[in-house]
């Protein structure tokens, strides 16, 4: 009888855990029971911090990328072009 009851326990306690484990999700949407709701306010609150990285991040890193490209190919034409005299 031992038995029994440990394999009840047992599987009660599994039971209890996918609850557990998937029960936040029903949770996610603040208003409404909706979960567009709340990708949508999460979009309208990151958008501001995605601007503001691209802004100060990427674009910087993008334009020292390029000046050093285009000064990369002006010395390559410059030595392309130069004059060489053997010795």
């Amino acid at each position: 009888m031992a038995v029994r009851w440990k394999r009840v326990f047992l599987l009660t306690m599994v039971v209890l855990m996918a609850v557990i484990i998937f029960a936040p999700p029903v949770f996610a949407a603040p208003d409404s029971g909706q979960v567009s709701t709340a990708i949508e306010s999460t979009w309208k609150t990151a958008a501001g911090q995605i601007k503001t990285v691209t802004n100060n991040v990427i674009f910087p890193v993008v334009d020292c990328v390029l000046a050093i490209l285009l000064f990369v190919k002006l010395a390559m034409a410059y030595f392309d072009c130069a004059s060489i005299k053997a010795i």
